[in-house]
């Protein structure tokens, strides 16, 4: 039997201090990449990202809370949605805490 090939999607969203989306860039793997911008910055493409997803969501800081109030979509509550940043950061600042000496 044939494993299935685990598709995750990576996302990273731009937006303006009003918090209006202008660029979501997003990628599959090295290959299969692309923009979503102007006239293509829709609710319908957005979802259509998803659409070959079998593995996870991994998204950047805030951007995963502002993408679904952006187009009114809890993508959260249908896919395992990773932040990176909080995956690298934590173990960093518990080795920083680590190598303080006694007193310091």
């Amino acid at each position: 039997m044939a494993k299935e090939k685990v598709i995750n999607l990576y996302i990273d969203a731009e937006w303006y201090l009003n918090q209006r989306i202008f660029l979501i860039g997003y990628s599959y793997d090295r290959k299969n990449f692309g923009q979503l911008y102007g006239k293509k910055l829709t609710a319908k493409n957005f979802k259509k990202l998803f659409t070959k997803v079998t593995g996870s969501v991994f998204c950047y800081g805030p951007d995963t809370g502002m993408l679904e109030k952006f187009f009114k979509w809890k993508f959260r509550d249908k896919f395992r949605c990773v932040k990176p940043d909080e995956g690298f950061q934590r173990p960093y600042q518990n080795r920083q805490l680590q190598t303080k000496g006694p007193g310091t």
